[in-house]
């Protein structure tokens, strides 16, 4: 597995999320015409980490969520349950196995092209690949 696929099964099977995406979770981009509320994620970059000149097994990796709405209080109710889902979780039994995951940073704003708001929330994973 990846870490592409351990996020989007936390976010798929996590209760409070699911309840309002269902398995509208998607990498990348969102589809054409997507039912509403829906998140799309991306991977950024996955860091090993090195110690002593050799490789840890260890990694950070960066991951955007964006999550889409019509109506910008569910854009963050949505958010709220993203980051119940993602903030602070760990996972010894996932390949590769998650240590941590933190939120650093929320952003959001409304997309006049699309009519959408948009709640972006980057966090940084760390796990053993």
């Amino acid at each position: 597995m990846s870490v592409s696929s351990v996020i989007h099964g936390r976010m798929t099977t996590h209760g409070g999320l699911s309840a309002l995406t269902s398995t509208r979770v998607y990498p990348n981009v969102l589809p054409q015409n997507p039912t509403l509320p829906a998140i799309a994620y991306n991977i950024i970059d996955v860091v090993p980490v090195h110690s002593a000149g050799t490789s840890s097994g260890m990694a950070e990796s960066r991951v955007q969520v964006d999550i889409w709405s019509e109506d910008y209080l569910e854009t963050i109710t949505v958010g709220v349950q993203v980051v119940e889902a993602l903030g602070r979780w760990s996972d010894a039994g996932a390949t590769p196995v998650i240590h941590d995951v933190i939120e650093i940073n929320r952003s959001g704003s409304y997309e006049d092209t699309l009519e959408l708001h948009r709640l972006m929330i980057d966090f940084k994973v760390i796990l053993t690949e």
